[in-house]
């Protein structure tokens, strides 16, 4: 096996806001995901940005994690560090021999190692044979699926968006919604960045104005629409 064929993540810290909203970091994204071809390594990156947001662009082609959970480093330093090293004395790497034991077997054997939508689903596989062969239950925190923090926080922003300013929200009789950001938004900025959160395909026209597409929109935050009822009798009448 050549050098060239041995890969290893790319870890970047402190990526910028600009690389995710900008031209030149979108340029680079869709390049890497759309042209690179054959074997090639994975980029993990952290972001400071407390207000983290893109466009659907990227967002099709990273997968993003909210932390944001501060740790009370104050009250708790001497508590953690006590758990920490009583922690650290009892655990070796045994755990990580047998998971790359694992891996490695199931790859001998061509076995499904990910799938489209979840690139650790052999992982998760393995830990819930762990479990098993404990005599212990998945605990209810086990991550069954992918969680995607961006999508669960955009459709609880833009639901609370609706709720809050449902006169900015002028439906038409084609399906689509006109939203009168003037009443929404304070700011050009805010704006940018809060229909940055709206799910794929919500956008039918971001310019001067601000069109939605009616069903997905609606799909998207789980509200019924307003004129359901009366739209659905338009359609049965024009037929």
């Amino acid at each position: 096996m050549h050098l060239k064929e041995y890969l290893a993540p790319i870890l970047v810290d402190e990526i910028p806001s600009s690389f995710f909203t900008g031209k030149t970091g979108e340029n680079i994204i869709k390049e890497i995901s759309n042209n690179t071809t054959g074997k090639h390594p994975v980029m993990i990156g952290t972001t400071n940005v407390r207000e983290f947001n893109t466009t659907s662009q990227v967002l099709r082609r990273i997968y993003y994690i909210q932390v944001d959970s501060e740790f009370n480093t104050k009250e708790f330093n001497a508590e953690s560090k006590k758990y920490l090293n009583e922690i650290e004395s009892e655990i070796d790497n045994s755990l990580f021999k047998d998971f790359s034991y694992r891996i490695a077997e199931k790859i001998k054997n061509e076995e499904i190692l990910y799938k489209e939508n979840d690139c650790l689903f052999l992982a998760r596989e393995i830990f819930k044979e762990y479990y098993k062969e404990c005599g212990m239950n998945v605990p209810e925190w086990f991550p069954y699926q992918p969680f995607y923090d961006y999508e669960e926080r955009g459709k609880e922003i833009w639901k609370n968006v609706y709720e809050n300013n449902r006169d900015a929200f002028i439906e038409k009789d084609d399906g689509t919604i006109y939203v009168n950001t003037s009443i929404i938004f304070n700011n050009p900025r805010e704006r940018e960045n809060i229909v940055n959160y709206l799910g794929i395909g919500c956008v039918k026209e971001d310019s001067q104005i601000l069109l939605l597409n009616g069903d997905i929109f609606y799909n998207y935050i789980g509200v019924k629409p307003r004129n359901s009822f009366i739209s659905t009798i338009k359609k049965y009448i024009k037929r």
